[in-house]
């Protein structure tokens, strides 16, 4: 579980657990936003914005909910999904991964802000994405790919009918091409900063 804050040096929960993942925000100058909560239990932080007087910052925006705008806000609830989105890419590509190791793969690869290694502001730094992914490929990943959906033969059919054989590919083979295409591109990636 991923959790977020609110402001000050204070322990709110669920953040608080130690089963929990808490996460602050920072603004767009990589700072402790001013609504962050922050203290030894703080363990990474995603980029989100501030509100300096009435003057709203460099802030993520968001889809609205009608689906066609987008709209703004500010908190570490808009950081801690960016967690929750990294463990889930780390999740995508290698599935045998327990919850410590995607922890230690979190803090491992986090960019440290602030002071020298973990600090009560910004935890163990900045949430690398990036980094988490490959560093969870490079633990090993396992992903297996799902034979393809055979085409089915189509039965003879008698001369005076007009029968159509759909050919289309099934969504677990559609499903199985992106995955690659994406592992492909990861790798890629990696190859090129090697």
């Amino acid at each position: 579980m991923v959790s977020s804050g609110g402001g000050q040096y204070y322990q709110s929960f669920p953040g608080g657990y130690d089963e929990v993942i808490s996460v602050g925000a920072t603004n767009y100058y990589d700072d402790k936003a001013d609504y962050s909560n922050y203290g030894p239990w703080t363990e990474l932080v995603a980029p989100v914005g501030d509100q300096v007087f009435d003057v709203i910052e460099h802030v993520i925006h968001s889809t609205h909910l009608n689906g066609t705008d987008y709209v703004y806000g500010l908190g570490t609830s808009f950081a801690c999904p960016q967690v929750s989105a990294a463990i889930v890419l780390m999740k995508s590509v290698n599935s045998t991964l327990t919850s410590s190791e995607i922890r230690e793969i979190l803090q491992y690869t986090a960019t440290d802000l602030g002071a020298n290694g973990k600090d009560d502001y910004f935890g163990y730094g900045m949430l690398n994405v990036t980094g988490a992914v490959v560093e969870s490929i490079q633990r090993g990943s396992h992903i297996i790919p799902q034979d393809p959906t055979p085409t089915p033969t189509p039965t003879p059919t008698p001369t005076n009918t007009t029968t159509t054989t759909d050919t289309t590919p099934g969504f677990s083979t559609i499903i199985t091409i992106g995955a690659l295409v994406s592992l492909v591109a990861i790798v890629h990636l990696i190859r090129k900063k090697r």
